[in-house]
């Protein structure tokens, strides 16, 4: 859950406890995507260049993958049927692409080897 915002005008770190142990951690974040009610509020999405459907739902791929790289989307958010179990399956989706993208870029800017 997350318990804190921390920034100078900009986001740049949460604060999240684990609901199990208490435990609190400072995360780095630049974004917030709070999701609320049953219908997409994500106009300051497409100001950001992410692509919408004309319901206003954010299209993705079969990775959770938007049109701009690095950011992913899942659940209802992405226009899924509202149930627990797709969330939570593109939600593990979701979490493996973004595995494969940060991967990826540290393989990319890792040095050659000899």
């Amino acid at each position: 859950m997350v318990t804190a915002l921390h920034g100078d005008g900009n986001l740049q770190a949460v604060t999240v406890r684990n609901l199990n142990t208490g435990e609190e951690r400072r995360e780095e974040a630049d974004a917030l995507i709070v999701c609320t009610g049953l219908s997409p509020s994500v106009g300051y999405l497409e100001e950001l260049g992410i692509a919408l459907n004309n319901r206003g739902y954010i299209i993705v791929d079969q990775d959770c993958q938007t049109n701009v790289p690095g950011v992913l989307a899942a659940g209802d958010i992405t226009g899924a049927v509202a149930r627990l179990a797709t969330a939570v399956g593109q939600g593990v989706t979701a979490a493996h692409t973004a595995h494969r993208y940060v991967r990826d870029i540290q393989l990319r800017s890792a040095p050659a080897r000899p």
